[in-house]
């Protein structure tokens, strides 16, 4: 439908009361020992939202915090698109597939173990985290429905968290740009928030 504008976003509601957010996997005693975590934006490879949108937007909220972890970013590169072949949120008639999506972050981490290891050790990383986003929003329904799934793997890359959101949220705007500047809102927050229930940063 040429009136929906396809994107790589992340399900977050103008209110963090909005937030449903659903762990996966959570090895609580593990994560608060992580202090580098470089982050990787994951869009769909044709989202008309950049990696470097996401990013740029999201460091803005993330610089006026108090933080725990540095959460430095890591460069656009090979591992910040997807395809349907790779990507970690898999859904089955709109409903999120747990053990599919574990399976496909592991399978993801096998393949490219060598070239994430030598990432964390180049740029001095105890971890990485991955924020993997992907949905739509319609200026004519007046509306976005956005997914995203937020992954954490050790040096070793074994995955020590693992959660995933889906939301849609109502506009009242009709512009696009406007709209797309929400839209950024909504993933910058939904990224800040979980920062901030895993003690990474503070207000």
């Amino acid at each position: 439908m040429k009136n929906i504008l396809l994107l790589c976003l992340a399900p977050v509601l103008i209110s963090c009361s909005g937030f449903s957010v659903k762990k996966v996997v959570a090895k609580n005693d593990a994560l608060p020992a992580l202090k580098s975590s470089g982050v990787i934006i994951r869009v769909w490879k044709n989202s008309i939202l950049s990696v470097s949108d996401i990013e740029s937007n999201m460091r803005y909220w993330i610089d006026e915090t108090q933080k725990n972890n540095s959460l430095p970013s890591m460069p656009s590169g090979p591992f910040s698109y997807y395809t349907d072949s790779d990507r970690f949120y898999q859904i089955s008639e709109g409903n999120f597939l747990e053990y599919k999506s574990t399976g496909a972050v592991r399978v993801f981490f096998s393949d490219h173990r060598e070239e994430l290891s030598a990432l964390m050790k180049d740029n001095n990383l105890d971890s990485l985290i991955f924020y993997e986003v992907d949905g739509f929003f319609s200026p004519e329904l007046q509306s976005t429905d956005v997914k995203s799934t937020i992954v954490i793997a050790d040096r070793n890359l074994n995955v020590l968290y693992m959660d995933y959101s889906s939301k849609g949220a109502e506009l009242d705007e009709w512009d696009k740009d406007a709209i797309k500047k929400i839209v950024l809102d909504q993933v910058s927050r939904r990224f800040v928030y979980s920062m901030q229930s895993l003690g990474y940063i503070k207000k």
